[in-house]
């Protein structure tokens, strides 16, 4: 029988306070882009399930964060 992995609940609360600070940075649009952001750091898998138990969260930060700011097109950004 194996064990559970071992949760580490330090780097899962760096972890979403990072995606919160994404989110507040009017730089992405949405849980999704920070996730694909977020994925090449050792942490995520971690934090996974945290954060999709926040995803709304993201979302609303996002767009409160996009709405306060002027976006500028930048040639070749979708």
């Amino acid at each position: 029988m194996s064990n559970p992995p071992r949760i580490d609940y330090n780097a899962r609360g760096k972890m979403l306070n990072r995606a919160r600070a994404l989110a507040r940075s009017g730089l992405y649009s949405d849980h999704k882009s920070i996730f694909t952001e977020l994925e090449p750091m050792e942490e995520f898998s971690g934090a996974r399930e945290r954060l999709q138990e926040i995803r709304s969260q993201l979302d609303r930060l996002c767009a409160m964060a996009r709405a306060k700011r002027p976006r500028f097109d930048i040639p070749g950004r979708n």
